[in-house]
């Protein structure tokens, strides 16, 4: 993923409630984390939070915008 959107991204992507730790180490430090923290107090460490309101409000613009796009148009005739 760093070849395609470069080496300042930082992937996130929350671990299962039974994930077990691996050879991930990225992953196994969130695994980690959870465990002595929580799955909250982790959100708000990785900023998971803010990313996840983005993303809604990246989708609700997004359907907003279609819902307008394929609404008919009335005009009155007489």
């Amino acid at each position: 993923m760093t070849e395609t959107f470069g080496p300042d991204v930082e992937i996130t992507i929350p671990p299962p409630i039974t994930a077990v730790l691996g050879l991930a180490g990225q992953r196994d430090a969130h695994i980690k984390h959870i465990a002595e923290h929580g799955r909250m107090a982790w959100q708000s460490a990785t900023g998971y939070n803010g990313r996840a309101l983005v993303e809604a409000q990246i989708a609700t613009k997004s359907l907003n915008r279609m819902t307008r796009l394929g609404r008919a148009v009335f005009k009155r005739v007489a």
